[in-house]
């Protein structure tokens, strides 16, 4: 499973949010997170989510069970979702050339307690989605979304060298402060994370990723 998001940076993630009504076809929205969820998503037998603003690619006898539903959640990482799914799957998380400030499913870690937090993590507002499949109407939904203010701000990279040697999380070092490449153990690292949160939140202060 790859991401097959149709945005990269945080500039193209605000543009694609901040049209009237965000118009998405599976098969003909280009992946721009990166080249090689391009090039997955067009391979034969790869399957791509409905879900308008954080689609993902998938192929293997598993890939339409975790997929089929991902698009009927209204939060971006509800319990339908693909992240939502994953994170009570056994899952596996590869991260190559990137570190962890990468990793969308961080966000499952804060999902629980965004009401504690001084600041918002998702749209007041709903944003209208058209979803298309080869210029077919497929579904016409709303959906929070991630705000880009919240995109910029975390940095999960942080936890890196707290967690490096834990049988969760390995990563290969670089000469520079972040690894080339990681991989970790989704259910485990969720669950560990959402502790550092409480935690900190307990005491009244910011998880070490929200710290300015």
């Amino acid at each position: 499973m790859v991401p097959c998001y149709p945005f990269g940076p945080n500039v193209e993630y605000e543009a694609y949010l901040g049209q009237d009504s965000v118009v998405y076809d599976r098969a003909r929205t280009p992946c721009r997170v990166n080249i090689f969820g391009e090039v997955f998503r067009r391979r034969a037998g790869v399957l791509r989510s409905l879900h308008p603003i954080f689609p993902m690619a998938a192929l293997g006898p598993g890939a339409e069970a975790v997929l089929a539903e991902s698009h009927l959640d209204e939060m971006p990482f509800g319990p339908r979702t693909v992240f939502g799914q994953l994170e009570r799957r056994e899952t596996a998380v590869l991260g190559l050339g990137v570190d962890l400030n990468t990793n969308s499913m961080f966000h499952l870690v804060d999902d629980p307690f965004v009401e504690r937090f001084p600041f918002p993590f998702y749209s007041h507002d709903l944003i209208d989605c058209q979803i298309l499949d080869q210029g077919r109407p497929m579904d016409r939904r709303k959906y929070r979304y991630l705000l880009p203010s919240l995109r910029r701000r975390i940095r999960p990279g942080l936890l890196h060298a707290r967690w490096l040697g834990e049988p969760f999380y390995r990563a290969v070092e670089s000469d520079g402060p972040g690894p080339r490449g990681y991989s970790l153990l989704l259910g485990e690292f969720v669950a560990r994370g959402r502790e550092l949160a409480r935690e900190a939140l307990d005491r009244g202060e910011m998880p070490e990723w929200h710290r300015r």
